[in-house]
């Protein structure tokens, strides 16, 4: 019984440390990219929220780098939160070109430029990932499989049987963590010129930019030509969520 007890205590504390450690890790890959980047998001309400980039696993922050905001005439705020489960309000993220400091554009020209002509290196650790997302399912079939073949062994399989809980989480959060996202179409125009459309809408507004990166939950496209509210036709880098953007075309020269 105590044996039985240990075995039960050891299994839940390292199903919830492994699961901790692995979100508090994992990070949407288009996000990353804009982090500590001056930007403007912009939420489906019309809503503009301007300040530089800080992201973490379960939310973002936008630091107001100019002044503190006036809320009701009462308070004085510095930044702004939008927690993981808001993201869905998100329309888009925008990174403008023109506000970015020298320095800040030799990094973000060195991330074009490789994503343009990666390194071989580069190019490898992409492939590795890919192959490991395209097999990805059938690992943990081979995981379920074996965990199932366990549970009939002994005393260790009734343990495992009455901690299916614990054995499915644990499951989910490697896979979650391991989560890449991989379209064999989407593979061959990273650091080519795409034409998109927003709204999943072809006869919609359309924008040509370099295709950067792309997630299961974002598109992230760079030096896309934005037109401000001032009638400024400026160039920016945008991040748009695939529930709103669809990459429909190749784009060539004319």
């Amino acid at each position: 019984m105590n044996d039985t007890f240990f075995i039960t205590i050891l299994l839940i504390f390292i199903g919830t440390f492994v699961g901790t450690f692995l979100k508090s890790r994992s990070k949407d890959r288009c996000l990353k990219d804009f982090c500590c980047f001056p930007v403007t998001l912009v939420k489906k309400d019309g809503i503009k929220i301007t300040g530089r980039l800080s992201l973490e696993s379960s939310a973002m922050e936008i630091i107001f780098e100019k002044k503190p905001l006036a809320i009701d005439g009462k308070y004085s705020v510095i930044n702004h939160l939008i927690y993981k489960r808001e993201y869905s309000d998100i329309a888009y993220i925008i990174r403008f070109i023109d506000s970015l400091s020298e320095e800040q554009k030799k990094l973000r020209n060195v991330s074009l430029k490789r994503t343009i002509k990666p390194k071989l290196f580069s190019r490898i650790g992409r492939h590795t990932r890919n192959v490991f997302a395209t097999i990805r399912d059938s690992v943990m079939e081979v995981v379920s499989l074996v965990m199932g073949r366990v549970k009939t062994m002994g005393a260790m399989g009734k343990v495992l049987s009455g901690q299916d809980k614990y054995v499915s989480q644990l499951q989910g959060e490697v896979a979650g963590a391991f989560g890449f996202a991989y379209e064999a179409i989407l593979e061959r125009y990273i650091g080519k010129e795409v034409v998109f459309f927003l709204q999943n809408d072809s006869k919609g507004p359309s924008y040509k930019g370099v295709l950067k990166e792309y997630t299961a939950e974002y598109l992230e496209l760079l030096d896309v030509d934005h037109l401000k509210e001032e009638g400024e036709n400026v160039k920016a880098d945008i991040i748009v969520p695939r529930s709103l953007a669809v990459v429909r075309h190749a784009a060539v020269c004319l």
